[in-house]
């Protein structure tokens, strides 16, 4: 089974909208820069399908987002609150993704990262869905993957 870009736009954009209150617009053609600080989360789908969902998003925007998850200044978050959020809120597209996919399938821990120039890979993968979002002038990136002979 293959998930279309236009459901992964709509888990998205239901995701950030439920657990943050945040409107993120799908756009085209835009991809998020790595040339400043950036924070990058993956979940692994094992099972009757095996790939990632990983989101990446500069990380003033995941910064952002934490304080919108959490209630809190923005400027009064720990880096490592930054990250859970991001990892969160991958947690919760891959959770919904994984409802669409042939089951049995498990999802893992989110793996975070941060910093400037950052690349997240999933060897052994290619993507299947990619869709770039817009917050408030802030593009962030999602990549869901299959592994490469699955596809």
């Amino acid at each position: 089974m293959r998930i279309e870009t236009e459901t992964l736009e709509q888990v998205v954009t239901e995701v950030l909208a439920t657990m943050t209150g945040v409107v993120a617009f799908p756009v085209s053609d835009v991809r998020a820069s790595t040339a400043r600080r950036s924070v990058a989360a993956c979940i692994h789908l094992t099972g009757a399908y095996t790939g990632a969902v990983v989101i990446t998003m500069p990380e003033e925007l995941g910064r952002r987002i934490a304080a919108s998850m959490f209630a809190a200044d923005p400027g009064a978050l720990s880096d490592g609150e930054v990250m859970d959020a991001v990892g969160e809120i991958a947690n919760m597209v891959a959770g919904s993704v994984r409802s669409a996919l042939p089951m049995p399938n498990t999802i893992s821990l989110p793996s975070v990262s941060e910093g400037t120039g950052l690349r997240m890979d999933v060897p052994g993968s290619v993507a299947v869905a990619t869709t770039s979002f817009v917050v408030d002038g802030d593009v962030f990136d999602v990549v869901l993957s299959a592994r490469a002979g699955e596809v």
